[in-house]
Formats: C-alpha cells, sequence, structure tokens
C-alpha cells in the first residue's frame, strides 16, 4: 500500500490491498457473488485478463485514478480510508466499474457519482488502523459476467498469517516504477499487522 501524499505518486506503488482480503474471502457465501468469467493461473506480477476480476473498481478524482476498492453489493464499494482522507466530500469522487486500464474506456465500463461516503471512525492516518471506508453508488450497477460483486466471508472470520492470497490492482509493481497502465494480478501471503509495521512496507490500495 503507499503513503497517502499526494492523489498522484504515491496512490501508486502496489496498490493492491482491498482486494487482499475480499479476493481471498471471496468464497461463495451466497449465490451470484465471486463469480469470475473465467480463471487463469497467477504468479507474482502480470496483466490480468480483461474483466477477469469482475468486482474490481477505480476510484477517481476528476477523471484520475487513486484507488481501486471491491464492489460488495450492487450499490456499496468497500475501499481504504486514506484513499478519501483528503476530501471527505461524496461529490469528490467517481467510480469506474468494468476497467481494465487505467485510462480510456471500453463498452464494460459503467461510471457511477457517489451518494455517500462513510469512513471507519476510528482510523488512524499515522498507523492505518481501521483503514477502511465504505462508498455508496448513486444508483445501483448493471451486474453481468463482466461486473460483478465480490462475496463477504461470515461474520467472525480470520484468516490465518500466511495464507495465500490474490491482490490485483493499478499499482507500481517495482519501487520507483511507473503505474501500471493495464490491471495487474499476483498472490501474496497475509501478515500480521504488527509484522507489516515493522517491515515498513508501501501503502497502497488499488
Amino acid at each position: 500500500m503507499q503513503q497517502h501524499t499526494t492523489f498522484g505518486d504515491h496512490f501508486f506503488k502496489m496498490n493492491l490491498w482491498i482486494g487482499v482480503a475480499l479476493l481471498l474471502l471471496g468464497v461463495s457465501y451466497s449465490q451470484g457473488c465471486g463469480n469470475r468469467p473465467f480463471t487463469s493461473r497467477v504468479v507474482n506480477g502480470e496483466d490480468a485478463q480483461p474483466n477477469s476480476w469482475p468486482w474490481q473498481i477505480s476510484l477517481r478524482v476528476n477523471g484520475r485514478h487513486i484507488c481501486g476498492g471491491s464492489l460488495i453489493t450492487k450499490d456499496w464499494v468497500l475501499t481504504a480510508a486514506h484513499c478519501v482522507q483528503r476530501n471527505p466530500r461524496a461529490s469528490g469522487y467517481t467510480v469506474v466499474v468494468g476497467a481494465h486500464r487505467r485510462t480510456g474506456s471500453t463498452s464494460v465500463q459503467q461510471t457511477f457519482h457517489l451518494k455517500q461516503l462513510f469512513k471507519h471512525e476510528r482510523f488512524n492516518m499515522e498507523k492505518l488502523r481501521n483503514d477502511v471506508a465504505l462508498l455508496q453508488l448513486e444508483r445501483p450497477i448493471q451486474s453481468s459476467s463482466k461486473v460483478n460483486t465480490v462475496c463477504l466471508p461470515s461474520s467472525g472470520s480470520r484468516v490465518q498469517p500466511g495464507t495465500q492470497c490474490f491482490i490485483t490492482g493499478w499499482g507500481r509493481t517495482v519501487a520507483g516504477g511507473n503505474a501500471a497502465g493495464t490491471l495487474q494480478q499476483a498472490t501474496l501471503p497475509v501478515v500480521k499487522h504488527s509484522d507489516w509495521q515493522q517491515s515498513q512496507w508501501e501503502i497502497s490500495h488499488c
């Protein structure tokens, strides 16, 4: 994940985190969610096939991608609180679903203004605790095999450290590199919060 300093540079470093929890825990607890149109082998850092992660969204400011997130219902998105830290107003953001490239558009894409925006009330920017936000779209998405919701885990579910999970996003794949133009996919192990803090990983949320 990446440090929140400017909307440009830092929102693009390995910005792949809410996808981590949701893609990992996106086992079907209810029908209709968590279904990918096709699957492909995921190795560390490669282009995803178009629309292979149908719940991936692009959060944008003035048309510019700043963060990622996941569709959890047809009109709610889960993202990171640090992504909306600079501007608490819902009117400052748009959400694009069905995107494969960070710029440009396709016939699959749908764009939405926000109706409401909620950050976790105990979000701590310095320690990045409770780094969660919910965004309500102005209207429900039109779901299809290419645009759909991820499944949420059951209440109380916990993922053990070391469990391999999928990450997706448009972040930098190497330190100091350029932001990916095409949606990236990779695998990473889940780590303890204490280990994450000690490692000083860059913070991002594609």
